[in-house]
Parts: structure tokens; C-alpha cells; sequence
């Protein structure tokens, strides 16, 4: 928090990097003025090097008012893209004969975490006028949002919002040079530290790019499509051989020149080349009741967003519907959120023309916490679940008023992080959970100043304990854009820095006696299966249900704050806590047995090759 602030002071500095708090330093923008951030990173740089002290804006924030914006966010997205595809989707679908919406499936989950962004930027700053009677803020230039390529920037965003204080927005510094400098990072790390990682990273190249273009298919077999990335069911590239298998890989291709293939019969991408398309949306249609700034700032960007993709993707979706005619799909199936651009109209379009589904959990807090923004990612872009053990009754409980319309396969993690070598044993596991800023979603999942203040708590408290073998695990390559607390792990001499690798290879070499997890997400489940003792903070903005924290209670030590972990973890390693081995929560929501044959038969049912009432 700021401290010793002159009451003459009406003058607030609004930053978003660590690059930018170095150029406002170096200008000398700080002196006499109050400083604030969008990533708390910008604080604990700001604090540890020059011993400045800056606010991030999530601390003006309360876990109840976070709650009550997401739910606010979530309903006024809802209803303009509703709007929109009322009006919108018509227009289209007379072009290509289709049946399907668009601005939903491309915005309803990412337009959620990107008018959040902007609520909460511009309520903050309405905050820091109030609380610090300010006269002046002068912000450094960012994209409004990062979802997004032609996002508006801030200076765009705040020019009619504030017509009572004076706004100063100013250009952020070069940043080239720290791009290569991680870059430089990044290639001597791979080199030196994670040679394996280079040979991991081929062989996926040889199963998304190479090996589906030696396939040759046959007009006997039925035609699965896999949409990457398959995340846990990556197994199925090799156990379809009865099927022809399609793959959708939806990315900017840097070997074969296309921006989203479909590849499957030969070295070619198999969509029929269909003529591009100009269609005209008359701008009058995007004309829809709003309500306040906010919605107008996010129809403009969606808009933009919209009409730069539109033709492109009506184009490949043209080709798409072409293929049904030669070679009709008869099941796709994605392992990870189909969220974003083609790929979520491709599975939009299956389902509407009556193709079923398939649809896989990847990673943590779906049917035991609640969150149901999952609707929005999962839930509603599939026909089927494949879950890791929560039932359609652990959701119907988590959200008795929802239309839970698709079919929930309890079967299990299809990848456990399990290893039959001898590992290396050590005492202390940290995995950091990585830090985003207030544009990112950085609000809505876990207040960034918290999960970071916690963070170096526990860092403090772990490098204090000299005599210990103690890891700490961050996020693969991190930096000050995916992490708080780089300056705090710079100073740290008693524990051991790993983040050239990821957490299952890392579990896959060490055995750790004792686990923290910061954050409720997939490293805890990573976790569960090992006989570690695991202590757990809890995040109240994503709460467990409450059947799910009584099983998870008897496996983990569940902390409500820090310095309950570390009371609890210090009496652990004096040898007067007891030891969490009920698997109860462990054996419902993550393991299940026979988990890829119960898969396979599932798809073996929706592809037709078996009787579905079997």
C-alpha cells in the first residue's frame, strides 16, 4: 500500500510493465506523484529496485465486488452478442445456407474476460480519483484488451470517458531490445538447461504437421475429426487407425502457408479451394440497444474484430461444408477450449448441422468449483464431456439454475502424471502460479496483489529454511509478463530456481515430501496422486462446492490465508502434523479406471462403427 502521501499530491501514473516503470523512472514521472499499476509486477520491480512504492490497482478491489462485476460482465456480453447474431447471423447464413450464430462462439468467453478488463480499468481509475482527490493521471499507453488484434488502445478507450480530470496518455518505450534479450533467455535455457525440450517439440511438429499428411484415406471408414490441441487425449492420434482422421490445426502455418488447416489425404490441406469472399454486413445491423460506455467500447472492438475475420473465415467454412459432401464427418472432437476464431465457428457449425461433439476437461476446477464462465469455454460447445470424474449431479448442484444440455462421461484423466522410474526425492515443492495483468483476466480469477503478496510470503518463509532440499517452479521462461514475483526469486539463496521445464516433467524426475499450492488450478491436481503432503490457500472469487471441499479437506491441508500454511507446514516438518492420504476426492473428481478404453468406446458409439444402445 502507499505510504507517507503528501496531501498536495493530485497527480496519479497509471503503468503496465516493468519497461514502462523503468522509462518513468528515467523521465522522472514519479517525483511527487502517486503511482499505480495493472500488474503487480510493476509493484514488487518498483519495490525491490529502487524502493518506490506503487498501488496496483486491484487493491482498491474486495473478493464481493470482483464476484458482482463478473456476474454484471457475463450478463451484458450475453445479451449484445444475442443481439448481434439476432441480427447478424440471418444476413449470413442466406449467404452460405447455413443455421448457425457466430458473434457467440467467437466472443461469449474471451468477450467476458475483455469487458471485464475494461470495467475494472475504468472503475479503478474512477476509485483513484475519489480516494486521492486527483486533478490530473497521466497513463502509459496499452491495448485496451489482449484478446483481440486490433483492440483499441487506451487512448482511444479514455478520451469521452473523462470530461472532469485531465488524462495524459503517453507512448510506451521500445521494447525490441527486451524481446531479444528474452529471446536470447529463452534458446540458452532449451540448450544448456532442457536439451530434451528441442526433441519433445520435433516429435510434436512430426504428429500435428507431418503425420497427418502421410495419411491416405479410404471411403469404407468413417471420418473423425480431431481439432487441436487435444491437450489429454493426445493418445487418440495413434488409436483411430479404423477411422479416417481429419486434423484441424488452428493456427497461422509458417510450413505450408495457410492460416487454418484441415489436413488429412496426402501432403495437401484437403479444404476445395472456394472463391474468397466480400461479404457486406450493412453497418446499421450493429446498431443495438446499448447500455453506458462500456458496451459501446466493446461492440467497437468485436466489430472491428469481426469484419477484419469475417470473410476469411466464411471462405474456409464454404470449404468446410464442401468437404461434408466428399468425405462427411462423423464425429470431432477437441481436447482444449475451441474459444477462439475458426475454431470455434468449426465446432459451431458441426453442431448445427447436426454432428456430434466431443469435448474433454483440461485441467482443474470445472465440476467442483464454482465457475460458470465454463458454460461459455466448455460446457456449451460440446455434445459430450469427457470429464475427469465430476457427474452431471456435481454440476447440476453447482448451478441448479443452468440448462445443462450436453451428456457428462465421468472417465477420468486420460494422461495421470505417473512414473515408474526412481525419482529423486526432495523436500519442498513450490509451483508458482503465473501472474496476469487486469486486461488479461488477471481480476476475475484471483486478485493479483493478493496471490502475489502471497506468493513471496511463502518465498520468504521457504528460503529461511536453510537446511532443506526446496524448489521453486515457475512457469516455463518466465519473466516479469507471466510473473510478480522476479525480483523477490533474484534475491532467493536457499532454494533452487527450475523453470526450463514443466511441472509434469519435473514430477516426472522429483519427488517432493511436501507440496504448496498458492492457487486452486491444475498443478493441485498434478499433485494429488503422489504421496506428498499438499497444503492448499484457498481462492474465494472460484469457491469449491461444498461436497468437493469436505472429500479435498481430507486429502489436503486447506488454508484459508498464508500464515495458516505456514503454522501448519512448520509443525508438519517438527513431526506434529498428521498426514492427508484420503483418496475419496482424488478417485471422484480425477482418477477413474480403464479411462482410455472407456474413451474409445465412447467414440467408437458416436462414429456409428458400433450400436449406441451397446
Amino acid at each position: 500500500m502507499l505510504r507517507n502521501i503528501d496531501d498536495m499530491i493530485k497527480t496519479g501514473i497509471i503503468l503496465h510493465s516493468v519497461i514502462q516503470a523503468d522509462d518513468c523512472i528515467r523521465n522522472n514521472l514519479h517525483a511527487g506523484n502517486l503511482l499505480f499499476s495493472t500488474h503487480y509486477s510493476v509493484d514488487v520491480y518498483l519495490r525491490e529496485k529502487y524502493s518506490i512504492d506503487c498501488q496496483c490497482l486491484s487493491e482498491l478491489w474486495n473478493t464481493d465486488e470482483v464476484i458482482a462485476y463478473k456476474k454484471t460482465a457475463s450478463q451484458r456480453v450475453d445479451h449484445i452478442l444475442q443481439a448481434l447474431d439476432s441480427r447478424i447471423a440471418p444476413v449470413i447464413n442466406h449467404e452460405l445456407t447455413l443455421k448457425m450464430r457466430y458473434f457467440t462462439p467467437l466472443y461469449s468467453y474471451l468477450g467476458k474476460y475483455c469487458y471485464c478488463g475494461y470495467s475494472f480499468f475504468i472503475s479503478s481509475i474512477n476509485k483513484i480519483i475519489e480516494k486521492y482527490n486527483l486533478d490530473k493521471i497521466i497513463v502509459y499507453n496499452a491495448r485496451s484488451n489482449t484478446f483481440f488484434a486490433n483492440a483499441s488502445d487506451l487512448e482511444k478507450v479514455l478520451s469521452d470517458l473523462f470530461d472532469n480530470i485531465k488524462i495524459v496518455v503517453v507512448s510506451s518505450p521500445d521494447v525490441a531490445g527486451n524481446k531479444l534479450k528474452k529471446i536470447k533467455q529463452i534458446v540458452e535455457n532449451i540448450i544448456f538447461k532442457n536439451p530434451l525440450y528441442v526433441f519433445d517439440r520435433i516429435v510434436d511438429l512430426y504428429y500435428k504437421e507431418i503425420m497427418p499428411r502421410l495419411k491416405v484415406f479410404n471411403n469404407i471408414k468413417s471420418n473423425i475429426l480431431l481439432i487441436e490441441n487435444l491437450y489429454d487425449l493426445k493418445f487418440l492420434k495413434n488409436a483411430l487407425s479404423q477411422y479416417n482422421v481429419f486434423h484441424f490445426l488452428p493456427k497461422v502455418d509458417r510450413f505450408w502457408g495457410k492460416r487454418d488447416l484441415l489436413l488429412g489425404r496426402g501432403w495437401k490441406n484437403i479444404f476445395s479451394p472456394t472463391s474468397p469472399r466480400h461479404l457486406t454486413i450493412p453497418p446499421h445491423l450493429f446498431d443495438i440497444p446499448l447500455t453506458g460506455n462500456l458496451d459501446q467500447i466493446f461492440v467497437t472492438d468485436i466489430k472491428a474484430d469481426f469484419l477484419t475475420n469475417i470473410n476469411h473465415y466464411l471462405e474456409d467454412l464454404g470449404s468446410l461444408k464442401s468437404l461434408q459432401g466428399k468425405w462427411p464427418v462423423s464425429l470431432a472432437i477437441w481436447g482444449n477450449s475451441p474459444i477462439t476464431g475458426l475454431k470455434a465457428l468449426v465446432v459451431e457449425y458441426l453442431r448445427s448441422a447436426g454432428i456430434p461433439v466431443m469435448g474433454s476437461q483440461h485441467g482443474a476446477l470445472f465440476g467442483d468449483a464454482y465457475e460458470p464462465w465454463h458454460f461459455d469455454s466448455d460446457f456449451n460447445r460440446c455434445d459430450f464431456f469427457v470429464s475427469y470424474g465430476f457427474t452431471e449431479e456435481d454440476l447440476r448442484r453447482l448451478y441448479p439454475d443452468r440448462d445443462i444440455k450436453m451428456k457428462v462421461l465421468p472417465f477420468g484423466a486420460s494422461s495421470p502424471n505417473r512414473s515408474a522410474r526412481v525419482k529423486t526425492p526432495i523436500d519442498i515443492l513450490f509451483p508458482l502460479t503465473n501472474s496476469l495483468s487486469s486486461f488479461e483476466g488477471g481480476m476475475v480469477r484471483a486478485l493479483p496483489d493478493r496471490l502475489a503478496e502471497a506468493q513471496i510470503l511463502l518465498l520468504e518463509y521457504l528460503d529461511s529454511l536453510a537446511d532443506l532440499d526446496i524448489y521453486i517452479k515457475p512457469f516455463m521462461f518466465s519473466g516479469d509478463h507471466n510473473s510478480a514475483v522476479m525480483p523477490v526469486l533474484q534475491r532467493m539463496k536457499n532454494v533452487k530456481i527450475i523453470d526450463y521445464m514443466s511441472l509434469n516433467s519435473f514430477l516426472r524426475k522429483y519427488h517432493p515430501r511436501v507440496i504448496l499450492v498458492e492457487f486452486p488450478s491444475s498443478p493441485l491436481y498434478d499433485a494429488l496422486h503422489l504421496d506428498s503432503e499438499i497444503f492448499l490457500l484457498d481462492n474465494p472469487i472460484i469457491p469449491y462446492d461444498k461436497n468437493a471441499l469436505e472429500q479435498l479437506q481430507k486429502l489436503v491441508h486447506y488454508c484459508h490465508d498464508v500464515s495458516e500454511i505456514i503454522t501448519k507446514l512448520d509443525l508438519f516438518l517438527k513431526g506434529g502434523l498428521k498426514k492427508k492420504r484420503d483418496q475419496s476426492f482424488y478417485h471422484h473428481y480425477m482418477f477413474k479406471d480403464n479411462t482410455q478404453g472407456n474413451i474409445l468406446s465412447l467414440i467408437d458409439k458416436l462414429a456409428g462403427r458400433i450400436d449406441p444402445s451397446t
